[in-house]
């Protein structure tokens, strides 16, 4: 939880984020299926181009992806922000 919400919205990239556990027929799948959201793209009023996920959950899914497609983006973030922690210079 602290990497996804470390590494940024999987939207817009913002710093820290909220974790969103995806769901499965209204259940939380895991800790393994939660995507990083900052708080406009999570719950609020999202932005110009992407609503929030809860605001307009059609909407958010017509211009970022589905769930599977959206874990997959998060999975990439996740491997992207720790090459960057671990390469980083002491």
């Amino acid at each position: 939880m602290r990497v996804i919400k470390e590494a940024g919205c999987i939207v817009c990239g913002s710093a820290p984020c909220e974790a969103h556990h995806l769901l499965s027929g209204g259940v939380r799948i895991g800790h393994e299926s939660t995507i990083g959201l900052c708080p406009a793209h999570h719950t609020g009023d999202g932005c110009a181009d992407v609503p929030s996920y809860h605001g307009n959950k059609k909407l958010f899914h017509a211009v970022c992806g589905y769930d599977f497609e959206l874990l997959i983006k998060q999975n990439e973030l996740i491997e992207e922000y720790e090459s960057n922690i671990i390469g980083a210079p002491a």
